[in-house]
């Protein structure tokens, strides 16, 4: 997916096949309504190589993020980072506009980029220090951080963000069938691509909740009022749903139509349950007044033919 860096937006998206399209052609197929105009691009490792971070600078696409090693990267740092680097130190290798950086804290974490240089910048963080009597305790201490690993950190949160907000009110449910699974998927994240555009475009005080938003959104759609929404011009009629095939308190084509009941369960197209055409002799069974002795003739005429 490709979302926007502090909002969640998905912009676009493609469904993963297992086969296939390349790497190459994904990212390129994502990102191309965004060629040459300068945008930023942050991506994880098991997207990024040398080799498609430096197509995507010809395609005026500046990118950034956390790369394998092994896609492309020069043997020198390949050998370094295996071997014991020391503490807080930053080595790196250039090819014109591409930087191939190597940085040591708790372990070595290796960034690709055509959008930074080798800067480094100081940095507060917390470290678990020893002391002397054998005790541990959280120290601030300040370590020199290259650029490129500080903006990956603070821009690689776009997709993170939009799984966050979806988790909260997930209805997309396990189904044998994974279309249906996708499908409900992809109207939450039109809801949710809504709702990162209500919030930033609202002028309204108090700004509606997720939840108060999804209320709204789904009445709107539910409720069909006339007045808000005048009659089109064109001489398509307007949709209307079709009584269910599987409901099997009335017919197929009844004239009455029905409508939803609580929590989404149909509400019976009668009020009654219809009566089956029978013969006359099945309605006097059915109507008649039997005795005990008769129906206890019957019960037992069955579990003999049961048997």
């Amino acid at each position: 997916m490709l979302a926007e860096s502090t909002t969640g937006y998905i912009c676009g998206f493609d469904v993963y096949s297992g086969i296939g399209k390349t790497i190459h052609e994904t990212v390129t197929g994502l990102i191309r309504p965004l060629v040459n105009k300068g945008h930023h691009l942050y991506m994880y490792n098991y997207y990024n190589s040398v080799s498609l971070t430096e197509k995507l600078r010809e395609l005026g696409v500046y990118t950034c993020g956390t790369i394998r090693l092994i896609r492309g990267a020069p043997k020198e740092l390949q050998n370094i980072a295996k071997g014991k680097l020391p503490v807080d130190t930053t080595v790196y290798l250039r090819k014109v506009n591409t930087f191939v950086l190597l940085w040591k804290d708790k372990r070595v974490v290796s960034i690709i980029t055509n959008l930074h240089n080798a800067d480094t910048q100081q940095v507060q963080r917390r470290k678990r220090v020893r002391r002397r009597d054998g005790t541990t305790a959280l120290e601030q201490v300040t370590v020199n951080k290259p650029i490129a690993i500080c903006d990956y950190n603070k821009f690689m949160k776009g997709v993170d963000h939009f799984d966050h907000m979806v988790k909260h009110y997930h209805f997309a449910r396990k189904s044998h069938k994974w279309t249906k699974k996708i499908t409900f998927y992809f109207l939450q994240m039109t809801l949710q691509n809504a709702f990162s555009l209500y919030k930033s475009s609202t002028s309204d005080r108090k700004k509606l909740t997720l939840l108060q938003f999804h209320e709204v959104a789904i009445w709107s759609l539910l409720k069909w009022d006339k007045e808000e929404w005048p009659a089109t011009t064109t001489t398509y009629t307007h949709l209307v749903q079709a009584p269910d095939l599987n409901d099997d308190t009335g017919p197929a084509y009844a004239a009455d139509k029905s409508t939803p009941g609580p929590s989404g369960v149909r509400r019976p197209l009668f009020t009654s349950t219809p009566q089956a055409e029978a013969s006359t002799e099945s309605e006097h069974e059915i109507s008649g007044t039997m005795s005990l002795d008769e129906l206890r003739q019957m019960t037992q005429n069955q579990v003999s033919n049961l048997h």
